[in-house]
């Protein structure tokens, strides 16, 4: 796994200085997946072509999931919240799973970075525990440095930001 140089202070619901807006929030609530071995489910991707499967969802971490895709077009940035069942029986050869009772919404991109060398981030993930402080590892297995004292290891949130 690869950790970041850049540092993202954050804390919840944080606005910094206009031009550069860094901040972090409970990400979309997980649904109720009331089903046993059923997981709760959160990420941005793509809409992509299959080969056994015409249409997939592969996360920003490169997972692709059978879903509903109604309304959408391959190519479509979106952020699917759903569940995952523990055994997805599908003909498609080349899926890490399906999900279902999904929400498909658009995945907003992050404003452009004002200053030069800095990247902007968006993602929805996980704060890990660290030696000394938490991590934020985001759900294409990014590693963030982080400092936010509101958030606890476990809790599921969103960072964006310069």
């Amino acid at each position: 796994m690869e950790i970041r140089a850049q540092t993202l202070l954050l804390s919840l619901a944080l606005a910094l200085a206009p031009g550069g807006v860094l901040s972090a929030q409970q990400g979309p609530p997980a649904p109720s997946c009331g089903e046993p071995g059923h997981e709760p489910f959160n990420a941005c991707g793509t809409i992509v072509e299959g080969v056994t499967c015409p249409v997939l969802f592969e996360t920003d971490g490169g997972e692709k999931y059978l879903v509903s895709l109604v309304g959408w077009s391959l190519g479509d940035r979106v952020e699917v919240t759903a569940c995952r069942p523990p055994v997805c029986l599908d003909t498609c050869h080349e899926i890490d799973g399906c999900l279902t009772d999904a929400v498909v919404t658009a995945c907003a991109e992050p404003e452009p970075c004002p200053e030069p060398g800095h990247e902007p981030i968006r993602a929805c993930g996980t704060v890990i525990p660290g030696v000394e402080c938490p991590f934020f590892q985001a759900d294409s297995g990014e590693i963030y440095f982080v400092g936010f004292p509101a958030a606890q290891i476990g809790d599921r949130i969103e960072v964006s930001g310069c």
